[in-house]
């Protein structure tokens, strides 16, 4: 009866498969976190943009019934929401660049939870607008947004899911943005020196 012998792979195969292996991983996952890095931070951009556009609807809403901000090219103010564990709290810096009717005020605070967003009377403005944007984003548990206001519109807004370092070295202006574009971390848009990611609207460019 003849044998059949057995041949195995050798050490240098071996090695030279780990080799190729080794070379492809250092070319291939670079570009895949990478890409889902970025993917995250247009998710990020996505979710800012539709706050800021619940901002601007609301605003326009409360224009039409008399409550809006003021149009005066001085009417500037900026307002910031956390949400923690599905709380929503808003503040306003100065609520004295809106206007007042004989039923709806503000008053620089709101808050409201997750699964409380329906608009209710005796609501100040403050409270309605935060309950629109938290109807709007029943997914959203934890988050830090700051948004620029100017003579009745949004005009810029930053977000991100970091809450324990409140987000203050992105540059606002009267105008919005202070410029175009912004160095971030130096090396990723939308990736902030601390290195988490950050939401922009309208989107502030890496340079």
């Amino acid at each position: 009866m003849r044998k059949i012998s057995k041949k195995g792979f050798t050490l240098v195969e071996v090695l030279v498969v780990i080799a190729i292996i080794g070379v492809l991983a250092a070319i291939l996952v670079p570009t895949l976190v990478g890409y889902t890095l970025r993917s995250k931070v247009v998710s990020a951009d996505s979710t800012a943009s539709d706050v800021r556009k619940l901002i601007n609807n609301f605003l326009t809403e409360a224009d039409a019934a008399r409550y809006g901000m003021k149009l005066s090219q001085t009417a500037v103010c900026e307002g910031e929401i956390t949400v923690q564990n599905g709380t929503w709290t808003l503040t306003i810096s100065d609520p004295t660049v809106f206007n007042f009717n004989n039923y709806i005020s503000w008053d620089g605070s709101g808050v409201c939870a997750s699964g409380n967003t329906e608009h209710a009377a005796g609501d100040s403005a403050d409270d309605a607008l935060l309950k629109k944007i938290a109807a709007s984003l029943p997914e959203v548990e934890q988050a830090y947004i700051k948004f620029n206001l100017k003579s009745g519109s949004c005009n810029a807004l930053y977000m991100t899911t970091e809450t324990s370092i409140a987000v203050t070295m992105l540059p606002f202006n009267a105008d919005g943005w202070s410029a175009d574009n912004y160095s971030w971390d130096t090396v990723n848009q939308g990736i902030c020196t601390e290195g988490f990611i950050v939401g922009t609207s309208p989107e502030l460019l890496f340079g």
